[in-house]
């Protein structure tokens, strides 16, 4: 949330402030409902999985224009959707299958994340020379 604070003048500050708030949301909610949440736990991280998908594809779209290499972050986002759609209720995955969609996901989203955070290293050293 931070780092969307101090974006405020940039492009897709308002994804980047969406998803902190989507991500805080969910905490809150799962700390206040604990028994609640044990209930509808599929339904929950579907939900959350999905939105936050949705809020990091329509900040690499904003960002497209300012930064290259974006594509890390719109492959974070397909990758939770995929994911929020496969651990949907109805779907009919077992404990196991979700143990699995849930370790690929935290995987493919954490290299991501490593590319993000190399390309922004980059940028900054690009900044700090010109």
């Amino acid at each position: 949330m931070t780092i969307a604070f101090r974006a405020r003048g940039v492009r897709g500050f308002g994804s980047l402030l969406t998803q902190s708030l989507i991500g805080i949301t969910a905490g809150a909610i799962a700390l206040m409902w604990p028994a609640m949440l044990a209930n509808t736990l599929p339904t929950f991280v579907a939900a959350w999985a999905t939105t936050k998908g949705v809020a990091e594809i329509l900040a690499a779209i904003a960002l497209r224009s300012e930064v290259s290499d974006e594509w890390p972050l719109a492959a974070t986002g397909a990758l939770s959707i995929i994911c929020g759609a496969l651990i949907m209720p109805g779907i009919g995955l077992d404990h196991f299958a979700l143990a699995w969609v849930f370790g690929f996901y935290a995987i493919f989203v954490g290299i991501f994340l490593l590319a993000i955070a190399r390309r922004l290293r980059q940028l900054a050293q690009e900044m700090a020379l010109a």
